[in-house]
């Protein structure tokens, strides 16, 4: 006759969301629970030894898989058990990027409150190898009002990215 080995059920292990890094690390929870364990046994995971991958390092709205990996038993009785696999999810969003550098011109009063921009800029926050830049040509300058005066506060709108991996981010 054959003895088999018992199959774990593993639940309630957790993914953290996260915002867009260029990996599909996943950083997960130390909480779990194994169902199928024989009453008096001593068996139970060992949560430094696991690792979870998200299914792709792109962010959106919706959670995507994250699967664990590295679900190593312990315990007196561990050699009588194997565990499930065991996939969760979490979600993934983009990263925010700080524009800084634009300038506006100043000018002579004509009644409207338009600015006019310079092109140059910095955007800082982007993954290194990610190719992620702005759109001079979109963007709007507007003065706080249109009344002469020293040092008044230009609003930029219009900010769009462009680049291969714009999708990731958000200014």
């Amino acid at each position: 006759a054959t003895i088999t080995i018992i199959e774990l059920t593993v639940s309630g292990i957790t993914a953290n969301d996260k915002t867009y890094d260029g990996n599909t690390d996943a950083t997960l929870g130390s909480e779990y629970s194994l169902e199928g364990i024989v009453p008096g046994d001593e068996v139970y995971l060992v949560p430094a030894t696991w690792e979870g991958t998200f299914a792709d390092a792109a962010p959106g709205d919706e959670p995507k898989l994250v699967t664990v990996t590295g679900l190593a038993l312990a315990g007196e009785h561990r050699e009588n058990y194997i565990v499930l696999p065991y996939t969760t999810e979490a979600t993934i969003s983009k990263k925010e990027l700080t524009v800084s550098g634009i300038t506006a011109n100043d000018k002579t009063y004509d009644g409207n409150a338009n600015a006019t921009l310079g092109s140059e800029y910095s955007l800082e926050g982007i993954v290194p190898g990610d190719e992620v830049y702005l759109v001079p040509a979109t963007w709007e300058g507007t003065f706080a009002d249109a009344e002469p005066g020293w040092h008044k506060p230009v609003t930029v709108t219009g900010l769009k990215l462009t680049g291969d991996d714009k999708e990731n981010y958000s200014i």
